[in-house]
């Protein structure tokens, strides 16, 4: 019986052996059809997923020579052709996402069930399952988009877990594991929450509030947003030593369909930003650049940033070597230095920031609000 595995590198075990399945371009192929086993997939697709940048010449003879070579290992039958693509007819219970998914929906269904103790066990086996990077050493949109699915699949069961384990009071288990999983999904709150709620049980305040003050210097330096409310909640509970509800369980995330399209849509932008952005980019030109440290200073403000912050200091130090190294007539000695020093800190504040400024205030406004959802 065969057996595939997305979960790690690309493989295929026949009654537990594993079989070589080629070199790169054809393992590609094969996690392409496994992508969406049971289904035809057609030959642009492939090729899209598998030659993104450079596709060949002739897509459809370069997809039937890495086909040939798979039936040559699978078996004739396993990859059939019709009129809407190729198809890798692997059974039900023979792919590990598929599994994956399974064991996720069964420790939901058994927490649902008021049976948390078989909640924990199969959602933990589910991490322990998936802790490698899935589809490893394949590159382009489509793998990109099929891993960040399975990531987001998993950190919902690390979250349940979490829950699970915090409800059944294994505060210990919980302190030990936990670290590893917010290193690896380091903007998910409820995981952080769950940290300081096993920390403050077992005794280690000041712990918990360290752990709080690191997830606030992990949001605000790398999203510019400031805690949600459940991790705020959970903080002002410590520090008034009152006792904290547990963190619930929040309604499951569909389990992927990695088949889904791998480019999201293009999000939107508000009037305001637009217009934000036109005044704060005008601001640095005609301005020649003495504004441009202001204006990031301001946007860091705002934005409650200190990588901001730190890029306003920097335009700020720009500014002053462009004054500085401004050449005069009677210092004929530093005068090619000092002018080339001088155009150099001057197209850097005065282009180089409002291109940056550019950036930073037309990345769509509602992008800390999809954050807050994924999280």
């Amino acid at each position: 019986m065969l057996r595939f595995g997305l979960l790690d590198e690309v493989r295929v075990w026949r009654d537990g052996e594993p079989l070589d399945i080629g070199p790169p371009k054809q393992r590609a192929v094969l996690a392409v059809l496994l992508l969406e086993p049971r289904r035809p997939v057609s030959v642009a697709r492939i090729v899209d997923a598998v030659w993104a940048d450079a596709p060949p010449a002739n897509g459809a003879n370069a997809v039937q020579k890495q086909i040939v070579a798979l039936r040559r290992v699978l078996g004739p039958a396993m990859v059939t052709l019709s009129d809407g693509g190729y198809r890798l007819d692997a059974p039900a219970d023979s792919l590990d996402t598929e599994a994956l998914t399974a064991l996720i929906r069964a420790g939901v269904d058994a927490r649902s069930s008021g049976n948390p103790e078989e909640a924990e066990r199969l959602l933990s086996k589910a991490l322990a399952d998936s802790r490698s990077e899935p589809l490893a050493g394949l590159v382009g949109p489509v793998f990109e988009s099929a891993r960040r699915r399975l990531a987001e699949q998993r950190a919902y069961a690390a979250e349940l877990w979490a829950a699970t384990a915090l409800d059944l009071r294994h505060h210990e288990d919980l302190t030990g594991r936990l670290p590893e999983l917010i290193v690896q999904y380091p903007a998910r709150e409820r995981l952080r929450a769950i940290h300081m709620l096993a920390l403050h049980r077992s005794g280690r305040q000041a712990e918990a509030l360290t752990a709080y003050q690191d997830a606030r210097r992990h949001l605000v330096d790398e999203y510019g947003v400031e805690p949600g409310e459940e991790l705020q909640r959970v903080q002002w509970e410590i520090l008034r030593a009152e006792p904290v509800v547990p963190v619930p369980a929040h309604n499951p995330p569909p389990m992927y369909d990695l088949r889904q399209p791998p480019y999201p849509p293009a999000a939107k932008r508000s009037g305001k930003q637009i217009v934000l952005g036109i005044v704060s980019v005008a601001v640095c030109l005609f301005s020649i650049g003495l504004l441009t440290w202001g204006v990031v200073a301001v946007l860091a403000a705002i934005r409650g940033s200190r990588a901001l912050a730190g890029m306003a200091a920097v335009y700020a130090v720009l500014l002053v070597v462009w004054l500085v190294a401004v050449p005069v007539e009677d210092d004929e000695a530093f005068y090619a230095l000092r002018s080339s020093v001088g155009f150099i800190a001057m197209l850097a504040t005065i282009f180089g920031g409002a291109v940056h400024v550019g950036l930073i205030t037309l990345s769509p406004r509602h992008q800390a609000a999809d954050f807050r959802r994924r999280v």
